[in-house]
């Protein structure tokens, strides 16, 4: 009878071990803002030039487009997607969206994974249209070119051409 009332407090022990150190361990690694939860990432998969202002969703999460290097200074723009948790923000993943270039643009390059879907599109770009989704623009500062952007969008019409329209709201080609 001590030794099943032995282990079932070892076993009671570990347990509360294990949730201590994943609750510790997740106020660690959370940020009061998404910025600064992108400045603190190690070892990013891309180099952070020089972040843009973020873009924040209703159900807690926050897309950072960034200027990146390739070849030359902020020739690439990449995305880190971060989550709001209970202490704070989180890193979630961080994708590029494409060498800065006109034949990139509108149609030209675009990315998905999961729930969301980005491109660049030109300066004369009011919206984009994806079957009823209107897509964030995020203007390339001291660029002819923006960032768009689908969050939560259906995984399935990912990679399927969005239509770029004008300001009097006419399908540019």
């Amino acid at each position: 009878m001590h030794k099943g009332l032995y282990r079932l407090g070892i076993i009671v022990v570990l347990l509360a071990g294990i949730i201590i150190y994943l609750d510790i361990n997740n106020r660690i690694s959370s940020y009061q803002t998404p910025i600064e939860a992108m400045n603190n990432l190690n070892e990013p998969i891309l180099e952070i030039q020089e972040p843009l202002d973020p873009i924040y969703t209703d159900d807690d999460y926050a897309y950072i487009p960034f200027y990146s290097e390739i070849v030359n200074t902020k020739d690439y723009l990449g995305v880190a997607l971060f989550k709001k948790g209970n202490y704070g923000w989180k890193y979630v993943d961080m994708f590029g969206a494409g060498t800065i270039t006109k034949d990139n643009t509108n149609g030209g390059l675009s990315t998905g994974k999961d729930r969301y879907y980005i491109g660049l599109a030109t300066a004369d770009v009011s919206s984009v249209i994806l079957q009823d989704e209107k897509a964030h623009l995020i203007p390339l500062t001291g660029t002819d070119f923006q960032l768009w952007l689908f969050h939560q969008i259906d995984p399935n019409v990912i990679g399927n051409e969005p239509q770029f329209l004008d300001k009097t709201g006419n399908v540019m080609k």
